[in-house]
């Protein structure tokens, strides 16, 4: 699993404004090939970004305008740091939101659910070499306010997604791939947390990933 530069958790680089996050990257645009006619064409409105901390890459050349192209490739950026760039998570672990974060997702979009997901949540570690180990782990604000009456409610659209994301896949990761305790982690119902998971393929392929280096099935 690739470490985040200077230890600084990966989910920092998903609280980041746009501008800030593409002030991150390298820039390259070109002009794009295929469908679309000549006039797609005759200007270098294709855009690819190299983000150097997480040495991802995207691109998006699916209109002709190079400021929508880039957008796109922001936002595809943001999801392949969520799936791909999982934080490790202790057991005493707590998530914290930025304010300009929360400032820009309640002014932009508001949520799914309710408040009353906010709680702390004890559980006790899948495989403990001592059983008497627990995991003391408090969700994010973006988390638990989209967790209510046992179900994860929350749009692709929604500007947190990606920091949802992140967390499940994180918490998934430390919890060696195991569905269960992270349900009940979460204090969702597992049947909930596999529609989740399984609702994008790139998320579906980077849980299957998971669960198969630490020998489970792939969730189908």
């Amino acid at each position: 699993m690739p470490t985040s530069p200077n230890h600084a958790p990966f989910r920092t680089f998903l609280t980041l404004d746009d501008a800030s996050l593409l002030a991150q990257c390298e820039v390259h645009t070109y002009r794009a090939s295929g469908p679309g006619g000549q006039k797609r064409n005759k200007t270098s409105s294709a855009v690819r970004l190299h983000h150097l901390p997480t040495n991802l890459t995207t691109h998006a050349d699916e209109t002709r305008s190079q400021h929508q192209n880039k957008a796109g490739a922001l936002k595809r950026l943001r999801m392949k740091i969520a799936i791909e760039r999982p934080d490790v998570i202790d057991k005493d672990h707590t998530f914290c939101s930025t304010d300009k974060l929360e400032d820009r997702i309640h002014s932009d979009r508001p949520f799914s659910g309710t408040p009353e997901g906010r709680r702390d949540i004890e559980v006790h570690n899948p495989q403990p070499r001592d059983s008497s180990v627990r995991m003391h782990y408090q969700p994010s604000p973006e988390l638990a306010i989209c967790i209510n009456e046992g179900r994860l409610q929350i749009s692709s659209r929604n500007l947190a997604f990606p920091l949802v994301v992140h967390e499940i896949i994180s918490l998934l990761s430390t919890l060696e791939g195991q569905t269960k305790p992270l349900a009940d982690l979460l204090g969702i119902t597992p049947s909930n947390l596999v529609r989740f998971l399984k609702s994008d393929p790139h998320i579906q392929r980077a849980t299957n990933q998971i669960r198969k280096s630490h020998g489970h099935l792939p969730l189908k």
